[in-house]
């Protein structure tokens, strides 16, 4: 059986969200250099290090993950 899962996440503070993901980074073993590269990623791309544990729950596996970055409508 194939679950899909869909998240809508609004970002309302860069820094603290980039600093959350380098935070992880870390965490997930990444050196420092290599997670403070993280700074200099695209917001999806942190949404996807925050977000996607890389193993799924007990008897399950993520197969992929993705996210894009989409400005609302009303704001730069």
């Amino acid at each position: 059986m194939l679950v899909t899962v869909t998240l809508d996440l609004r970002v309302w503070d860069e820094t603290a969200f980039r600093a959350a993901a380098v935070e992880r980074a870390l965490a997930d073993g990444l050196n420092v250099e290599e997670a403070n590269s993280v700074l200099a990623r695209s917001l999806s791309d942190c949404a996807v290090m925050l977000i996607d544990p890389s193993m799924g729950p007990a008897g399950s596996d993520i197969l992929g993950s993705s996210a894009e970055e989409h400005v609302e409508a009303g704001h730069c």
